[in-house]
């Protein structure tokens, strides 16, 4: 499977190409349906490129949520530097922009708030001009507006918090990652909704109840 996370932009073909990290294929699949909210994406396994396929319309939205999951996506976008950027391109509201302006005037380049410009790409004999980006997580929002939910008390399934959710819920539904070579790990774990954590383990209700049971049998200074 892909290791590399990216999303490629073509000019000439109606699909992006897009990497994701070293996954089983059901499991990458299954994320890249139900990645943007909303929008019912139908994702295809190219064996050859090694890589997904997946329609253009879903561009911009598919690098926010790869970039919310993973902290960072590369992105590579073809364009035409003989192309004179015209009104067409100035009054449009999209991101499907081919033209010399590298999408800057293309709806107001307001989809490219916030993407690193890495530069150019050489590709060689192909002829072809391509520009690549990096884009990274937003910053995180602490929430303010009420409490945090309650931690669940009693027998039932292992239950880890999402602070960014502000609740508790069942530990399998949560995913994990693991980065890094000998000698070293670094592990990650999503929650259901895509919030991504570093830590061997997060949050655990039976770890807290462990921790009260511990402190209850603490007597107190005389």
């Amino acid at each position: 499977m892909q290791k590399t996370i990216r999303i490629v932009r073509a000019i000439d073909d109606p699909r992006l190409e897009v990497g994701l990290p070293a996954k089983t294929f059901r499991e990458n699949r299954k994320w890249l349906k139900s990645a943007v909210p909303g929008k019912q994406i139908r994702p295809d396994w190219d064996a050859e490129a090694r890589c997904w396929r997946v329609a253009k319309a879903n561009f911009t939205d598919l690098v926010r949520a790869m970039a919310d999951k993973y902290g960072t996506v590369g992105v590579v976008v073809e364009y035409n530097p003989k192309t004179v950027c015209t009104d067409s391109c100035r009054n449009a509201t999209g991101d499907d922009c081919a033209c010399s302006c590298l999408g800057r005037s293309h709806g107001g380049g307001r989809w490219l708030e916030g993407w690193k410009d890495l530069g150019e790409i050489a590709v060689g004999h192909e002829g072809r001009t391509w520009i690549a980006y990096e884009v990274r997580r937003a910053p995180r929002v602490a929430r303010s507006a009420g409490p945090a939910a309650a931690m669940p008390g009693g027998p039932g399934p292992e239950q880890w918090y999402c602070p960014v959710d502000g609740h508790w819920s069942d530990a399998r539904g949560w995913t994990k990652e693991t980065e890094g070579g000998e000698g070293f790990r670094e592990f990650w774990h999503y929650c259901p909704n895509g919030h991504c954590f570093s830590g061997a383990t997060p949050r655990s209700a039976s770890n807290e109840r462990a921790g009260t049971a511990r402190m209850s049998r603490v007597r107190p200074a005389p």
